[in-house]
């Protein structure tokens, strides 16, 4: 029974209760006609109790493909962070009405970009953001009240997180609130060299991946393993398994010589990699959980699910991007993950083409995927649009101006 069969169907009851015994009066026959069975008029309510439901089932059916949920779904999240963006602060949104119902009193990143935030199944945020301006990047702490308020802000005790010449790009926090795992990026600032002070051309290294014991402080480093020549490895999502023992990454990279502002998207090599903390770090880029991409697909977010037999994946698809450009159509699938490999959908949940297919190449990365603690629960945003999947289709969420910025709930 559905939910709007319930609500009819208690309604029914709720009606029928009200009425008093002692004012029906007993129901008597015309002499000389036709005697009508006794089951047919109980028969007959049944059926326009059915006839009324069936049509309310079909009106809700009808405008529910077209519309947005009225109420939440049970188990959806009622409240979501959004990172500022531009360096402004964290704001707590209801994800019904998008209203603000907090801020997170954490200085605002005007040095490295956007902030990034996770959360995890204890309903404990973190927030990474600098301190000041040329600084280098700390992480914080908060969790929300019922009303989605902010409270027990405070710093998280590991120190800075790199020097100021590296930012986080990707942030995932392992379930249970244990770990944190932060992808790296470059970003020395320009240097003018005489004698026209010019900005001399720099050689950013490749992104790195760091893991933080938030109890004991201690971390673990994954380099990039494959050729020393290519500088454009790029880690574009981290995500954990619920036992907290696998941490999944998606990694790009281009071809020898090429960086990420001279390697086009679709031309990048891209895997999904199982990463172990307890067995200390090493090197990104061998084998790893391979996505078998088609020739007119890439895959641009991952997250893995809580057992650790799927993979969510943002993937885009159509005909190869011109430069600066990616491709036409995106696709929300679950992969499963068989014997090392991504090559199974098990279902699509949602799909949509790109109106803008420029790629700004800027933090966070032109199509974010993040979920809740079951993985169920999925918050997608892009170029032009930013809600949550639902029954396939996104939900927007308001204000919904479609600005790009890093959110978790």
């Amino acid at each position: 029974m559905t939910r709007t069969e319930e609500r009819l169907t208690d309604a029914l009851g709720a009606a029928a209760s009200t009425v008093q015994e002692g004012s029906l009066r007993p129901l008597t026959a015309r002499e000389g006609g036709p005697r009508r069975p006794g089951w047919l008029a109980p028969a007959a309510a049944a059926v326009g109790v059915a006839l009324v439901i069936g049509l309310a089932v079909l009106a809700a059916q009808v405008s529910g493909r077209n519309a947005a949920p009225a109420g939440l779904p049970p188990g959806t999240p009622r409240y979501y962070v959004q990172t500022g963006g531009a360096g402004g602060r964290p704001v707590v949104r209801s994800t019904a009405s998008g209203a603000v119902t907090g801020t997170v009193p954490v200085r605002a990143s005007n040095a490295l970009g956007y902030d990034l935030v996770t959360a995890d199944r204890n309903g404990t945020f973190f927030v990474v953001a600098a301190p000041a301006l040329n600084h280098g990047e700390r992480l914080y702490k908060f969790r929300l009240t019922s009303a989605g308020r902010v409270t027990g802000f405070s710093a998280v005790p590991v120190g800075t997180l790199a020097s100021r010449t590296w930012a986080a790009d990707a942030l995932a926090v392992s379930p249970d609130g244990s770990r944190i795992a932060l992808g790296m990026r470059f970003v020395a600032p320009p240097v003018l060299c005489p004698p026209a002070r010019q900005p001399c051309p720099q050689q950013a290294g490749p992104d790195y991946v760091l893991a933080i014991n938030l109890a004991t402080g201690h971390r673990t480093v994954w380099r990039w393993a494959g050729s020393p020549v290519v500088h454009s490895f790029a880690v574009e999502s981290l995500s954990w398994t619920s036992d907290d023992r696998t941490l999944a990454l998606l990694g790009q990279w281009c071809g020898t010589g090429r960086t990420n502002e001279t390697c086009a998207r679709g031309d990048r090599g891209q895997e999904v990699e199982a990463l172990h903390p307890a067995a200390g770090g090493g090197g990104v880029g061998g084998p790893g959980i391979v996505y078998t991409a088609g020739p007119r697909s890439e895959i641009v977010q991952a997250q893995i699910s809580p057992d650790g037999r799927t993979v969510t994946a943002v993937v885009l698809y159509g005909r190869p991007p011109k430069y600066g450009h990616v491709r036409q159509y995106l696709s929300v699938d679950r992969l499963s993950v068989v014997r090392g490999h991504l090559n199974q959908v098990q279902s699509v949940l949602y799909r949509r083409r790109l109106t803008n297919t420029f790629d700004p190449g800027r933090v966070p990365e032109f199509i974010a995927l993040s979920q809740d603690a079951t993985g169920q629960h999925l918050l997608l945003s892009g170029p032009g649009f930013d809600g949550w999947i639902h029954d396939g289709r996104l939900v927007p969420l308001p204000p919904g101006n479609g600005r790009e910025a890093d959110q978790a709930w």
